[in-house]
């Protein structure tokens, strides 16, 4: 999948643009950057959103560590580089994830909005949210919402397509 304005791969997010960024917060911990991509990381592959690639590239122990809740979604998005792109998704996974999770600030998606609602709203900025299976449960919930929500929408048949 191409941006289509340079013909670069598309990515939905790079964990090293927030470290990098003059914005990040001073006295953050750069391993903070991987928490709130890697917390939507964690929904997918709990909710098999991922594809056969990322299943087949990533440790098997790495999976069934996440799956027993003894290793993050940030963790493995770390593993990952730190970067979520299409390809590590399946089809489902890459177009709720072009609704729900869009960095393009054209068409911002609504996970960070949901993101420092539920995890940071009390907090100085969205990195401070700790890495927590807690913290992971509550955005889980709300993401499961949206997915919901966006299923129902994406699933009902336009009254004129009725030949499809």
């Amino acid at each position: 999948m191409l941006n289509k304005k340079n013909n670069l791969p598309k990515i939905y997010e790079n964990a090293k643009d927030y470290i990098n960024w003059p914005g990040f917060p001073r006295g953050v911990s750069n391993e903070q950057a991987f928490v709130p991509t890697g917390m939507y990381l964690g929904w997918l592959i709990e909710n098999d959103l991922i594809s056969e690639y990322f299943l087949e590239e990533t440790p098997k122990s790495e999976l069934e560590n996440f799956k027993k809740g003894n290793l993050s979604g940030p963790k493995i998005y770390k593993l990952w580089g730190g970067i979520l792109m299409p390809y590590m998704l399946s089809e489902k996974g890459q177009k709720f994830s072009d609704y729900y999770f869009s960095t393009n600030p054209q068409e911002v998606g609504k996970y960070f909005f949901d993101y420092k609602n539920k995890l940071a709203k009390k907090l100085p900025n969205l990195f401070e949210a700790k890495d927590s299976q807690e913290n992971y449960k509550k955005i889980s919930k709300v993401i499961n919402k949206r997915f919901k929500k966006w299923r129902k929408n994406n699933s009902q048949k336009k009254w004129w397509k009725f030949w499809e």
